[in-house]
């Protein structure tokens, strides 16, 4: 199911969105993964048990509030996905369409992540 738009002159293009980019083959994962909905992709249960098993790490009987885990999973979804669409663009540019880990690391320092 594809949509065509109509471009200034009336003749049918592609989207708005993709005509800054240069068409790839294969690289639908980039759009993927630039989410326009506010709904998170790791499920909220499985995430809170894994907040509870690292809080746990540190002292036990520690407790947290519903609206802190919520605030720290959408912080954690939102790098995480940064961070995906630049290990995209990283694995495009080395004309593969498959991540790897060696794209992975020049997208955490692009990211700004210390090594």
């Amino acid at each position: 199911m594809t949509t065509k738009y109509a471009n200034s002159s009336g003749t049918l293009g592609h989207p708005p969105f993709l005509s800054l980019f240069l068409f790839v083959p294969n690289t639908v994962l980039v759009f993927s993964f630039s989410q326009k909905s506010n709904e998170l992709i790791i499920r909220k249960l499985r995430f809170q048990r894994l907040v509870r098993e690292i809080m746990q790490d540190f002292r036990t009987k520690l407790r947290s509030q519903n609206l802190a885990v919520l605030v720290l999973h959408e912080a954690c979804e939102a790098y995480l996905v940064g961070l995906f669409e630049v290990t995209t663009l990283c694995t495009i540019h080395a004309k593969r369409v498959t991540i790897m880990s060696k794209d992975i690391q020049p997208a955490c320092r692009i990211h700004g992540e210390r090594t």
